[in-house]
């Protein structure tokens, strides 16, 4: 599969994750603002139910509706 550039800058990406980069984002992280579970959204009724295999043998996204 061949990548489409959109310019010169898609060259310029690390090669690899680095302990930089997540000393970075934890820093990130800790800087920012926290919020409590109030403050977000109810989760709807339905959603509060797993749902059912459509059987056993099912694939992971086989449910019944």
């Amino acid at each position: 599969m061949v990548k489409q550039k959109s310019s010169p800058l898609d060259d310029i990406r690390p090669e690899r994750w680095t302990s930089r980069f997540t000393t970075a984002l934890f820093d990130a992280i800790i800087a920012s603002d926290c919020f409590g579970a109030g403050e977000l959204p109810a989760v709807p009724e339905f959603m509060r139910s797993p749902k059912k295999a459509k059987s056993p043998s099912a694939g992971l996204f086989d449910f019944e509706e």
